[in-house]
This record gives structure tokens, sequence and C-alpha cells, in this order.
């Protein structure tokens, strides 16, 4: 059990690590900030968003873009295309954090 834990612990070390250093990933989530930061800029307050939740995340493929067709997260997607191709390589930067997948934590 303690062996099984110690393993485990590594793999979400390994996982925590790819995360936190990956280049391409933080490009996408700046991207993906100043995206919203644009489409909010009619909102209340006026001011940029200086983070993006999970939650957020989740909701750029049901939120659409200014067509009303295409998702913003299709719309992201073609603007990282156009500026930025290396950042459609990020999953590689994230190949350790699929180990952490199968890890339960309670």
């Amino acid at each position: 059990l303690v062996e099984s834990l110690e393993e485990d612990f590594g793999i979400l070390q390994q996982a925590l690590a790819c995360v936190r250093n990956s280049d391409r990933l933080a490009r996408l989530m700046l991207i993906a900030l100043k995206l919203g930061n644009t489409m909010n800029a009619g909102g209340e307050s006026g001011k940029d968003v200086v983070a993006i939740t999970l939650n957020s995340l989740l909701k750029l493929q049901e939120a659409k873009a200014f067509d009303k067709k295409t998702s913003v997260l299709q719309y992201l997607v073609t603007i990282i295309e156009k500026n930025d191709k290396d950042i459609l390589k990020v999953s590689n930067d994230l190949l350790p954090a699929l180990k952490a997948e199968r890890i339960m934590l309670k």
C-alpha cells in the first residue's frame, strides 16, 4: 500500500511538473484569456480578467463566436493556427500527465 501511494505521488508530481513547465500550455492559456477579455469587453466592469477558470475552459465548446455558428473553441484554434502553430503540439508536453488520469484521490 505504501509503495503504491509513493508511486502514485511520483506520477502526480511528474504530471504537475509537465503542466507547470509547459511553455505551450502557458501560451495557449494566455491566448484563451485574451480572447475571453476581448469577448467580454462590453461587460459592466470594463476591466480585464487576469485568470481563467476550468469551468470557463469547458464552456469554450458551447459558447458561440461572432458568427453564431463557430464555437469559441474552434475560433481559438483558428487564431492559434494562424499565429503560433507550435502551440498545437501542447499535448506532447502533457504526455506524463496521462498517467495521472487513473489516480483517484480521496
